[in-house]
């Protein structure tokens, strides 16, 4: 968060100033220009650090579950931990050991840098464009997926001259590591971190063996055995095929958002979920549309794709655990599983939603935003319920567009966008999103004012999610978004009370334009527009970060206290 700096500060380090202010909308100047000691730490206002996360109290009640469920979740949260260590090992080169040195310190400011480390998973602020904040050395190496200072152009290079070994360097389930002779070649996970993958196989046939519902059986018996042969389509694919089931969980290498460099490698995460039946019955309304949300987007029928009897669970569960990529820096409130193009195409895919995660940001961020940065009319269509809707929203909106580029079918288009994927991909599941509620409006399955609520409540979170800054995919995509709509004027700026209004008559045009342009590039594959388009939107301007000034004081995330009752 910026704060006012000194004169006498702004005049020593205007070189120093003049290159990070871009990206500094999320941290404390003076704390990121003035070493606290020998170790080059940066911390000299830790506490303002820490005060970014409000700490929430996750207390999952077990008193549903028989016996054997609660002991099935204790073994999953377990086996959750395990995930979160393999995700240690993958954030960065350094995290583990500064984490270990830390640990063994006594300096009380040393447990409060530990506390902002845990955070991040390193020694970089997530919500800062990943600046080192703990250590002498500035260029920290970050993801371990490929070898220590490996430059992209390199492994674009040696897979052009090795076309053979492509496929296993790509893989989402492999890392890469140099060879004796100076080449390079795919390890896969299960090789390069043993120990832990045969923990999780242990631990998920252990909870296997009393699990009395089947379809929770089969799947866990599946996961376990993947976790030994780096192959995760039979585990995917029961999953969403579990019925009954009272637990839930996702556990495994999954997103693909660490692999800043090409987004091809998965990292591990876990969720340990208990399924809300009553809630997760009111979503099953938005499968009985699905076909007709994929017929209406606006594009040509070349970048629409046919359901064809697909799988689309829907799920609102109560989080218990949430460990590694899931947990790093920002909270996941639902997510959009699994990622496997081939899953996708053959079975579907299920949407998730985290019920007291969402009402924890909606609570503590969203609505002071709101009461901060919007005018009083506009304040008026903020809504829990919308917030989540256009969540769910999002999630569903994931599976629309194509998967494969149009020119060629057998060319995903996460391979074809590279680095920019997640961003644009992030920016589509967004706005198509919004662009969908305008569907049930027309149909009068929603009012007016409840359509002004998810437009309004969406404004409100944008700008809850461009606080995460520009490093990150879903930061990026929500400020593609927040230029979009204020370039068609659908988010209109008052200069003389700092406030934001929404132009509910631009609003809908403005989702329709930005979704064609996004599905466009999707199904063209074209890189090189992507790129483009990120540059043009995904930036921060003047007015908005001077809004953003405005809610300093507010936390940007939460991060969980977990109060187990075991």
């Amino acid at each position: 968060m910026l704060r006012s700096i000194n004169l006498w500060i702004i005049v020593l380090s205007a070189i120093v100033v003049a290159g990070a202010i871009y990206f500094m909308v999320n941290t404390d100047a003076d704390a990121q220009t003035t070493p606290a000691n020998d170790e080059g730490v940066n911390t000299m206002n830790i506490d303002k650090m820490l005060s970014k996360y409000a700490v929430v109290e996750v207390k999952p009640d077990l008193s549903g579950l028989t016996e054997k469920q609660q002991q099935i979740v204790k073994i999953l949260v377990e086996a959750g931990k395990v995930a979160d260590h393999l995700f240690w090992e993958q954030a960065s080169y350094d995290g583990l050991d500064i984490q270990a040195k830390l640990a063994a310190s006594n300096s009380p400011q040393d447990k409060k840098i530990l506390e902002y480390v845990n955070i991040n998973y390193g020694p970089f602020d997530r919500l800062n464009n990943n600046e080192i904040f703990y250590g002498k050395d500035k260029t920290i190496d970050g993801p371990t997926f490929y070898p220590s200072g490996m430059q992209k152009e390199e492994f674009e290079t040696y897979i052009k001259q090795h076309p053979e070994k492509e496929k296993d360097l790509v893989s989402l389930y492999t890392v890469v590591r140099r060879t004796g002779d100076n080449g390079l070649e795919a390890v896969p996970f299960s090789k390069a971190y043993p120990e832990e993958t045969k923990k999780l196989h242990d631990l998920l046939m252990k909870a296997a063996s009393l699990a009395e519902n089947e379809s929770l059986k089969s799947f866990l018996e599946a996961k376990a055995a993947d976790f030994l042969k780096d192959d995760f389509y039979t585990s995917d694919t029961l999953w969403l095929k579990l019925k009954d089931n009272m637990i839930d969980l996702v556990i495994g290498p999954t997103e693909v958002y660490e692999d800043t460099m090409f987004n091809y490698k998965a990292s591990y995460e876990a969720f340990v979920m208990i399924k809300d039946k009553e809630a997760t019955k009111k979503l099953e309304f938005y499968n009985e549309h699905k076909n007709a949300l994929e017929k209406r987007l606006p594009v040509s029928d070349d970048y629409k794709k046919e359901y064809k009897g697909l799988s689309s669970p829907l799920a609102a569960v109560q989080l218990v655990y949430c460990g590694g990529s899931s947990n790093s820096g920002t909270k996941t409130v639902a997510f959009n599983l699994p990622n496997d193009e081939k899953v996708r195409e053959e079975t579907g895919s299920k949407k998730v939603l985290l019920q007291n995660v969402l009402k924890a940001k909606y609570e503590k961020i969203l609505v002071p935003i709101a009461e901060t940065l919007l005018t009083e009319e506009a304040r008026k269509y903020i809504s829990a319920d919308a917030f989540a809707t256009n969540v769910l929203m999002h999630e569903y909106s994931h599976a629309f567009g194509l998967n494969y580029t149009v020119k060629d079918p057998e060319l995903t288009v996460k391979k074809a966008l590279g680095g920019d994927y997640s961003a644009i991909e992030e920016c589509k599941a967004d706005i198509v999103g919004l662009y969908n509620q305008s569907y049930f409006h027309n149909k009068e399955l929603i009012s007016d004012q409840e359509l002004k609520t998810h437009y309004t409540t969406a404004v409100a979170s944008i700008f809850r999610s461009i606080r995460f800054g520009a490093n990150g995919s879903h930061g990026t995509a929500n400020l593609m978004q927040f230029n979009f709509f204020v370039e068609k004027g659908a988010i209109v700026f008052d200069e003389s009370t700092g406030k934001y209004s929404i132009n509910y008559d631009k609003f809908e045009k403005a989702t329709e334009d930005l979704a064609n342009l996004v599905l466009t590039i999707q199904g063209d594959g074209d890189a090189k527009k992507a790129s483009e388009v990120i540059e043009k939107y995904g930036k921060f301007t003047k007015n908005l970060t001077d809004s953003l000034k405005k809610l300093e004081d507010l936390p940007v995330d939460i991060v969980f206290d977990y109060q187990y009752n075991w």
